[in-house]
C-alpha cells in the first residue's frame, strides 16, 4: 500500500511536492511568493531523512528558477489552496487577470511539481547512497546516526 503522493518506493511525486508546498503556506500563509533573497542549496540534515516543507519551497527556486513563471504558478497555487483564496486571491481570478486558461495553469503547475519531485528523488538517492557507504565504512558511526 502506498501513501497518497508517493510511489511504491516512497519516492517523491508531483502530488507529494504540491501537498508539501501547501503545508508550507498553511504554516506561513503571508509568506511572499517571490522572495528577495536566493534560497540555499538543499541538503538533508541526515542522510535518508525527508526535507521539510520550507526546504521544498527553497528547492523550487533552484529547480525552476527564482522568478520563473512555473515557480510562481506552483507557489500561487499552493498559497491559494492553503488559504482558501484568502491570501492572494482565487486561482480563477488570477488566471483571468493574466489571460491564462485554468487547464493550462494546472498542466504547467503539475509539470513544475514533477520537476521538483525528480530533483528531490535525485538528492534523496544520493543521501541514501551516503548512508549505505557509512554503514560499510564506519558501522559504529552509522549506528549512532540511526539512533538520531
Amino acid at each position: 500500500m502506498t501513501v497518497a503522493g508517493q510511489d511504491s518506493a516512497g519516492r517523491w511525486t508531483a502530488e507529494r511536492v504540491g501537498e508539501t508546498l501547501v503545508e508550507a503556506f498553511r504554516a506561513l500563509p503571508h509568506m511572499p511568493v517571490y522572495a528577495p533573497r536566493h534560497a540555499p542549496q538543499l541538503e538533508p540534515v541526515l542522510p535518508g531523512h525527508d526535507p521539510g516543507p520550507l526546504d521544498v519551497l527553497a528547492l523550487s527556486e533552484r529547480v525552476l528558477g527564482r522568478s520563473s513563471l512555473e515557480r510562481r504558478l506552483v507557489l500561487i497555487w499552493a498559497r491559494s489552496i492553503a488559504t482558501g483564496g484568502d491570501v492572494g486571491g482565487s486561482l480563477r481570478v488570477w488566471c483571468r487577470a493574466h489571460g491564462m486558461n485554468r487547464s493550462t495553469f494546472d498542466r504547467r503547475r503539475v509539470r513544475a511539481c514533477a520537476q521538483i519531485a525528480a530533483e528531490m528523488n535525485r538528492t534523496g538517492e544520493g543521501a541514501l547512497e551516503a548512508r549505505e557507504s557509512l554503514r560499510v565504512e564506519a558501522p559504529a558511526l552509522a549506528a549512532r546516526v540511526e539512533m538520531l
